[in-house]
């Protein structure tokens, strides 16, 4: 008889369920937005019942995100999507891939790499140049030693490309007889 009546309120439940379920895979209607959202989203109000759901409550957020934003912060976010705009097409695709493989890596390692990146960004200008300029110096067998010796473990796959090209930091293509060593221009 128990077994009975939890299976009768686990089917009353799914019924209830049901039209809540159904709104959610639906997405939010644009006139659940707020007025502010509304203002930020105008873009994509003539579209916004032809994007997905998930898709819907990715730009919602954004513009939540926006709006708590000072001009300052504003300004950057412009700048750097402008950028993005004026990268060659197969440059974008290279860094959304990039960010692709970020994303799968575990979240410890991800945390570490942030870390990393804002202690880099954090260091004076000219600090930074010499950085670069010394990373851009090396060998790709010196970077593999560096980066093994930062990480602490015996082996460190640093991937090639087939076409025997390598990345640097800049994100330039090199060709091998470039990467080796590089004239220094102090």
């Amino acid at each position: 008889m128990k077994r009975a009546s939890q299976t009768l309120i686990w089917v009353l439940l799914a019924y209830l369920l049901v039209p809540v379920a159904g709104a959610a895979a639906k997405g939010l209607e644009w006139q659940q937005l707020s007025t502010e959202e509304q203002r930020v989203l105008e873009p994509f109000q003539s579209r916004w019942s032809t994007l997905s759901a998930e898709r819907r409550l990715k730009l919602q957020k954004g513009s939540r995100r926006w709006a708590g934003m000072s001009a300052e912060e504003r300004g950057r976010v412009h700048q750097r999507f402008k950028h993005w705009q004026e990268l060659p097409p197969a440059e974008r695709q290279r860094l959304r891939a990039r960010y692709q493989r970020f994303r799968k890596l575990p979240v410890e390692q991800q945390k570490q790499i942030r870390r990393a990146r804002r202690h880099f960004r954090e260091l004076p200008p000219v600090r930074r140049q010499q950085l670069q300029r010394k990373w851009q110096d090396m060998s790709l067998g010196e970077r593999r030693r560096f980066i093994q010796k930062r990480r602490g473990r015996s082996r460190v796959h640093v991937p090639s490309q087939s076409s025997g090209q390598s990345r640097n930091l800049g994100g330039r293509v090199e060709a091998p007889e470039q990467r080796h060593r590089r004239p220094q221009h102090r």
